[in-house]
């Protein structure tokens, strides 16, 4: 189940026509199976080549600071390792999926905590 914690209560969040909904300041994702890794890499990015530097790297904290917006112009690589990626809690650290492509693609086994982003 995927809940978006919105401040001290848990609602539902759903996941339409390929991307997050928008907007949401914080999104917890975990995905439970066998065999996902951890890495002890960290990185903070700021751009869409950082940010796809840092998962393909297996970075086991991805931190997108305050006041940057991430717009994607393609996929990310999918996430298949257990990490952490934060923002700045305010709403200004921004994945942006353009309409097109999904913030993050998650897969079984892995365990990823995403907080602090607008989606």
């Amino acid at each position: 189940m995927l809940v978006m914690n919105n401040g001290t209560k848990r609602e539902p969040i759903s996941y339409q026509t390929g991307c997050w909904k928008k907007g949401l300041t914080s999104l917890v994702l975990t995905a439970i199976a066998l065999g996902a890794t951890s890495y002890s890499q960290a990185a903070t990015v700021s751009d869409e080549a950082g940010l796809r530097a840092a998962i393909t790297s297996k970075d086991s904290a991805i931190t997108i600071p305050a006041g940057a917006t991430i717009t994607l112009t393609q996929p990310l690589p999918a996430i298949n390792y257990n990490t952490t990626i934060s923002g700045a809690f305010d709403g200004s650290s921004v994945i942006d999926g353009a309409g097109t492509y999904p913030a993050f693609d998650v897969t079984l086994g892995a365990n990823v905590t995403i907080q602090g982003l607008t989606i």
